[in-house]
């Protein structure tokens, strides 16, 4: 049996389409049955669902900046990074493979073309910023102050114990085995099907993508120029959140 006690208390702070569900898969075989949560669904975190994951070591999901900030303050932050018009291509082509049964964004990737789909609602919370708004703010909140959000993101990245990129993920993963003293697997799941080449897609998405990915790009870029080190301001083993949590 899992003892939760000695695993450090985590949030993963899942950005869509970044190897979310293979690092929680991965996590989950190192640490054991119970040490992670089921996935946070993209919404609100209240006070009730904060109290559930409260006793949960690693707490997972497509959880914003200010709701870690608001209920999980004391633990450390580990996130995964993409490059945004690869990861928006993703995310389209992933969602035009599910049933349209699965979920509304499903149906309507099914029936609408794909310049269509990139302007409703759902898909705009996952094509429109993403990385900025998840990081830097909450992903539901209108954003009326892209700047204030990419800065703020950026502070939330030299906070994370750890940031990794979905092209190099292998590599860094040997680097969160280092942080967290612990064997971790490269397992991938939840892999977009078979896709165009980046060359194949239509010209009028890709424009209308990097229309929506300004500020997600200058994260980008800034974040690549950091190296291969990170971001981190301090020793990440420094930063670690205690295993076992104060009463």
């Amino acid at each position: 049996m899992t003892d939760l006690s000695t695993i450090p208390r985590i949030v993963f702070i899942h950005i869509g389409k970044t190897a979310g569900t293979s690092l929680r898969h991965i996590l989950e075989k190192a640490f054991g049955p119970g040490s992670c949560s089921e996935p946070f669904v993209q919404t609100y975190m209240t006070e009730a669902d904060a109290r559930q994951y409260r006793a949960i070591p690693i707490v997972c999901g497509h959880i914003s900046r200010t709701d870690q900030l608001e209920w999980f303050s004391d633990r450390c932050v580990i996130t995964v990074l993409r490059e945004p018009i690869d990861r928006a291509l993703s995310f389209i082509h992933y969602v035009r493979a599910l049933q349209p049964e699965a979920a509304r964004i499903a149906a309507d990737a099914k029936r609408l073309p794909i310049l269509d789909l990139i302007e409703t609602e759902e898909a705009q919370r996952n094509l429109h910023n993403t990385m900025v708004r998840q990081l830097g703010g909450h992903i539901l909140d209108e954003p009326t102050d892209f700047p204030a959000l990419l800065e703020n993101a950026k502070l939330a990245l030299k906070e994370a114990l750890w940031v990794g990129r979905q092209d190099r993920f292998d590599r860094d993963i040997e680097r969160l085995n280092a942080i967290l003293n612990e064997p971790l697997d490269t397992t991938r799941m939840n892999v977009t099907p078979e896709r165009p080449a980046y060359g194949d897609e239509d010209p009028r998405v890709i424009n209308r993508l990097y229309e929506l990915n300004g500020y997600d790009l200058q994260l980008w870029r800034w974040f690549e120029a950091q190296g291969p080190g990170g971001v981190a301001t301090r020793a990440p083993r420094d930063r670690l959140a205690p295993a076992t949590p104060p009463p």
